[in-house]
């Protein structure tokens, strides 16, 4: 999977958990997600959380 599908499916799986968070708003938090995962040296999105999992983290605490 490359960076933008991870960005993707995480935005799909936010939405349709129900997320109030505007789509722009959730493609800038998952590419900061991104950043910050990549400067820990995971650079392949295939060694990642999966970006589902990552959602529903997100939709517990909004």
């Amino acid at each position: 999977m490359t960076r933008q599908e991870w960005i993707n499916r995480y935005v799909a799986a936010m939405l349709a958990g129900g997320s109030e968070l505007p789509e722009w708003r959730l493609r800038l938090r998952a590419e900061q997600d991104c950043d910050a995962t990549e400067q820990t040296g995971w650079a392949d999105p295939n060694d990642w959380e999966s970006p589902e999992v990552v959602a529903e983290e997100h939709l517990e605490s909004e």
